[in-house]
């Protein structure tokens, strides 16, 4: 029988070897925006995903360590204490900590996007699965964007350039 190292030998072996970027159209990030409010979603999109990543990595790492430390097969004894009233307030002043770390620049940037006092138009945009529905507010003004590529491209059939799933009739 294989001890767990060599598992985790290989798990990691796995990860080194898989590509990054096995294939550049498929996209999982937002896409950086052009202008100055969209650029900040983007960038209160990445502190939040950073923070995730980190507390990913600090979870799934205690948890390796408690299970390697703990296995059976060394035959650990659980521990007699109960009631830690220390552990027991720091995570929940740690988890409070992170949520305050994140609602104070989404609340910022929440403020921003209300904030239209000297927009020169104004145009709601609804987004539903392979279309978009736009209504100009000031003009009165509404019309529907359906997907415009070919199901051919869609589906690889035929050459697609790197804008196919954003490519509309309107």
């Amino acid at each position: 029988m294989r001890s767990i190292s060599y598992f985790l030998h290989l798990a990691w072996a796995l990860v080194l070897i898989t590509p990054i970027r096995a294939d550049a159209a498929w996209e999982i990030n937002l896409t950086e925006g052009v202008t100055p409010m969209s650029r900040d979603i983007y960038d209160l999109h990445m502190i939040v995903m950073a923070i995730c990543a980190v507390i990913a990595v600090i979870v799934y790492g205690v948890l390796s360590y408690v299970l390697i430390k703990h296995r059976r097969s060394k035959r650990a004894e659980a521990a007699t204490f109960d009631n830690n009233l220390t552990l027991e307030n720091i995570w929940t002043v740690i988890p409070f900590v992170i949520l305050i770390l994140i609602a104070v620049p989404a609340t910022f940037v929440m403020m921003d996007m209300d904030d239209s006092s000297n927009a020169d138009l104004t145009i709601k945009i609804t987004a539903s699965q392979w279309k978009w529905h736009y209504s100009y507010l000031d003009h009165g003004i509404e019309f529907d964007s359906d997907l415009a590529t070919p199901l051919k491209q869609i589906f690889g059939d035929a050459k697609k350039d790197q804008w196919y799933l954003r490519e509309v009739d309107n």
